[in-house]
């Protein structure tokens, strides 16, 4: 798949998820302080990372960091593997 086809999946993803955790009221305005997290109920909420939001620049950029946490059971790392010989996890991004 081309570098932006899988930029703009990665962009609506993280759209639908800010509309889901901060929903919008009536009126457009998106004022709603509910706290969201994945306790209370037996659903899986699988989240998607692509590494290529590290090197958006300002606002757009996308970090380990800014992942948070109570919003995912899951988490799909893109760029992950296994490394051969020590089988530890490692990044196969190549920036």
């Amino acid at each position: 798949m081309g570098r932006a086809f899988l930029l703009w999946v990665d962009l609506l993803l993280l759209g639908s998820l800010a509309l889901s955790v901060w929903g919008q009221k009536e009126g457009g305005s998106m004022t709603d302080t509910r706290e969201f997290t994945t306790s209370g109920h037996d659903k899986q909420v699988v989240c998607y990372w692509g590494t290529w939001a590290n090197y958006r620049p300002s606002n757009g950029k996308f970090t380990p960091e800014s992942i948070i946490g109570s919003l995912c059971t899951n988490l799909i790392y893109s760029f992950v593997g296994l490394d051969g010989e020590t089988s530890a996890i490692k990044s196969l991004d190549p920036w």
